[in-house]
């Protein structure tokens, strides 16, 4: 009779995996930051951000980021104890990782409609409030889309 699951050596997770499967990451360009949500599509990093014109512009100069897991307010992320994920690494604060990034407007579709399969309850909240907004005469400006390549 083998070990339980729960005893079973985990397969290290990549980086990627890792970031991935992050709720917020903090996007720092320079003196710049934005809070984004990341989302995995076919082995790419698609965050997903509010538009952001300053933004755009520091990256289609410089590409160079940092990302920072962090909470819906852009702090760091606090050490958690125990996670189910990877009970290991989760126990340690998150660590900056360097990559580049550029604007990817042909990917907005794909990462909106990951994201809303991934967080059903807060994409239904913002896709309301943005229908509500549009009824009004206010529709939202569309999010700003980033393809994030590490190292």
């Amino acid at each position: 009779m083998g070990d339980p699951p729960y005893w079973r050596p985990r397969p290290a997770r990549s980086e990627l995996d890792r970031l991935g499967a992050e709720r917020w990451l903090l996007v720092r360009a320079g003196s710049l930051t934005a809070i984004a949500r990341p989302v995995l599509a076919d082995g790419r990093l698609l965050l997903v951000t509010a538009p952001d014109p300053e933004l755009t512009r520091r990256l289609t100069v410089d590409a160079t980021v940092t990302l920072t897991p962090c909470d819906s307010r852009g702090g760091p992320r606090p050490a958690r104890p125990f996670d189910v994920v990877d009970p290991v690494g989760s126990s340690r604060r998150a660590e900056p990782v360097g990559a580049t990034a550029r604007p990817s407007p042909q990917d907005e579709r794909t990462a909106l409609v990951r994201y809303a399969t991934r967080h059903r309850l807060a994409a239904g909240a913002s896709s309301a409030l943005a229908t509500v907004r549009g009824l009004l005469g206010h529709p939202p400006p569309p999010p700003l889309v980033l393809e994030a390549r590490l190292g």
